[in-house]
């Protein structure tokens, strides 16, 4: 099935919310340590893997203070699990420089009774505790981390002559190590009433987890796409903390809060009968 635009819609909301959080919340830490090699590889590639303890790796070269990994010919980047694939980068020399994300961010399909009663979520190592000496296991949902979600999706005529305006409702849980943290994620989105953002027609990231060319910069990505007929506004945001018993139970170390996003789209919808 090929992508319609509320798809598009969702995965350009997922990169405006990682870039707000780490521009407005500076939710995110810088590491230098060596990476480790795997030596069988990564059976789901079969390449060569160099891989960090820690993970997400910020990829957004317009955040101040954040060191972004890059990779080289033949060697990407995989931003999602903190790792090379191929090989070394150029100019490493035993020790790699790079920014990990406060959150990990993450979309989902599954329910609230799912992520939160179901599932069971270790927590990211702490270095001033427990320094790893290997690299992190790719492919693992670690808290603290942020499940970004589609809800709703309904129509409403806006104006004579077939312009709609598309209702976009989405979730995001937050399942924080601190509790001042899930807070403050609350309260940075909580602010964004009105602020609009445009959806883009591709995904900037290949099939390892790096980007298909270049770097990315989201305010550049954003005065690319300028135009009045791609914004999204975001007409409500409410947050609420999560404090259920039987959540508790199933994650007691751990805090869970809730985003409800509102958004409107205007569009032009042809009227035909086929």
């Amino acid at each position: 099935m090929v992508d319609t635009t509320e798809h598009k819609i969702f995965s350009s909301f997922k990169e405006w919310f990682d870039h707000t959080l780490l521009k407005d919340g500076q939710a995110f830490s810088n590491y230098n340590t060596p990476l480790y090699s795997y030596p069988s590889g990564d059976g789901r590639l079969g390449v060569q893997i160099y891989a960090s303890p820690y993970y997400q790796w910020v990829y957004d070269e317009s955040i101040s203070g954040s060191a972004v990994p890059v990779g080289s010919s033949g060697i990407y980047a995989d931003y999602e699990n903190g790792r090379f694939i191929g090989g070394t980068p150029s100019g490493y020399t035993g020790y790699l420089e790079y920014s990990v994300k406060d959150f990990s961010i993450y979309t989902t399909s599954k329910s609230d009774g799912e992520l939160l009663l179901e599932s069971k979520y270790n927590t990211r190592p702490k270095p001033r505790l427990n320094t790893p000496t290997t690299g992190a296991v790719p492919y693992q949902i670690m808290a603290p981390c942020i499940f970004l979600r589609d809800d709703r999706f309904s129509i409403e005529e806006a104006s004579f002559g077939g312009q709609v305006c598309e209702k976009l409702d989405y979730a995001a849980i937050i399942i924080s190590d601190d509790a001042r943290k899930r807070y403050g994620v609350g309260t940075i989105f909580g602010k964004k009433k009105n602020v609009i953002f445009p959806y883009f027609d591709s995904s900037p990231f290949n099939y390892y987890g790096g980007l298909k060319s270049g770097s990315y910069n989201y305010p550049e990505r954003v005065a690319e796409y300028n135009e009045p007929g791609r914004y999204v506004q975001i007409v409500n945001v409410e947050y609420t903390p999560i404090e259920n018993d039987a959540v508790t139970q199933a994650n007691p170390n751990l805090f869970i809060g809730k985003l409800y996003f509102k958004c409107n789209f205007y569009n032009n919808l042809e009227r035909r009968t086929y």
